[in-house]
């Protein structure tokens, strides 16, 4: 590829920088097609995002479906065999930095193959003409629904979003504990197996509920993106815990229940009406879903949070219902022992919980930092920091304070001892 761009490197760098989270997020989609990894373009992916972006053309002599597929080979062409950073690679497959070289070598045999002498300028305009001409208007529903900030902004980084996962957050640490070691070794991270298992296990993944594909979207459009996907290939594959409950916060977006006070009024339960209707088809309930909500891609009427609400009362439900226990605080005890990860005792958490939204009122920045460490918390909180600036004209919104720093028991004595002043 060096070869083939000599002297235009600056020029392709510009026109992809200036596109790379559109091509970021087209990568991650169209990833997920196929039967193989998860996580590089497998040929059937490519072949999907090559037919909606209408880049091939039958009239073309140099960019017919067939060059097309001679891209991909180009691309995914390794030079040498004992290079280590080749490892992570796919051998039958394109990493990210391969599907930026794709980008290149089809905007050059579109635009410039065949043509007059071109130079560096053709080259970055032939990108970004490729990326409007071809990319952006033909695939409004595959990428343009999957813009994963405009998301974050609109529909996730709100207080009701934060009080809904907060009333739930001992349930879903002990899920993602359990869930991510299996086997029981001790794992930082979840996989994409084990997320699908949770999945699996909670039945929402089925006819009233997501589809495995819709599963693997959700997982791969909620972990944060690795700088280098082969070197942190372990962090590119896996969600953390905050990753974790983005995840089933696309979940919810994606499935369609009645609301709460529609169930109640047709006859189901008054205290878990959506987990009621839910089991009414047995360990697979037949329902139809209303397609008015049933897709990322369209409009929303109803809260984020009210959604969230009912997918958690069904994963809590059926997970109660699978490790036959008594009750949620049963559920919670057993999957924290069996997990082996160290858990802060505590008799009833859900009183627990209740008693600290009857003292503290959250705000976003202080209610899951509390309890996460800072992680979801932060995020969020930042996030309504930047859209309070935004609502005040640009003003600076304030930031959640510092953690103080924590002195040892005898750091006082160990000074004296040195000579040194006490801290």
């Amino acid at each position: 590829m060096k070869k083939l761009i000599k002297g235009c490197e600056k020029d392709a760098k510009e026109a992809l920088a200036e596109n790379y989270r559109r091509v970021a997020r087209i990568y991650d989609v169209y990833s997920t097609v196929g039967s193989g990894d998860n996580f590089c373009m497998q040929f059937n992916g490519f072949s999907s995002f090559i037919a909606d972006s209408k880049i091939a053309d039958v009239k073309s002599k140099f960019c017919q479906r067939g060059h097309c597929d001679t891209v991909f080979v180009a691309a995914n062409f390794e030079e040498g065999n004992a290079d280590d950073d080749n490892d992570g690679n796919n051998d039958d497959a394109l990493m990210r930095f391969e599907f930026l070289e794709v980008i290149i070598r089809l905007a050059m045999k579109k635009y410039l193959e065949g043509g007059a002498k071109w130079d560096a300028e053709d080259l970055g305009r032939a990108i970004k003409r490729l990326l409007k001409e071809c990319v952006e208007p033909n695939m409004g529903g595959e990428e343009g629904a999957q813009k994963r900030d405009v998301w974050r902004k609109e529909r996730l980084y709100h207080e009701s979003v934060d009080d809904a996962f907060a009333e739930h957050y001992y349930f879903l640490k002990a899920v993602f504990d359990y869930y991510k070691s299996p086997g029981h070794k001790l794992m930082k991270r979840m996989s994409i197996e084990s997320f699908s298992d949770v999945m699996l296990h909670t039945y929402l993944v089925s006819n009233v509920g997501a589809s495995l594909h819709d599963v693997e979207i959700a997982y791969v459009l909620s972990k944060m993106i690795a700088f280098d996907e082969i070197k942190s290939r372990y962090k590119w594959i896996t969600l953390s815990f905050v990753d974790f409950i983005e995840a089933v916060a696309r979940i919810a977006e994606i499935i369609s229940f009645p609301a709460p006070e529609d169930l109640i009024a047709a006859g189901y339960d008054e205290e878990q009406p959506t987990y009621d209707y839910f089991k009414q088809g047995g360990n697979e309930p037949l329902v139809e879903r209303r397609e008015s909500s049933g897709e990322m891609n369209c409009v929303k009427t109803r809260p984020l949070a009210a959604k969230i609400k009912q997918v958690l009362e069904v994963m809590t439900q059926m997970l109660v219902k699978k490790y036959n226990k008594a009750n949620p605080d049963a559920l919670v005890r057993y999957l924290h022992t069996n997990s082996k990860q160290p858990v802060k005792k505590v008799k009833n958490f859900s009183a627990a919980v209740n008693a600290v939204m009857t003292t503290n009122r959250f705000s976003i920045s202080k209610t899951l930092g509390a309890l996460t460490g800072g992680g979801l918390g932060k995020l969020a909180g930042l996030a309504a920091a930047a859209a309070a600036g935004d609502a005040a004209g640009g003003a600076a919104a304030e930031l959640p304070p510092a953690a103080p720093v924590k002195k040892g028991k005898n750091s006082g004595a160990s000074a004296k001892k040195k000579g040194r002043k006490p801290m």
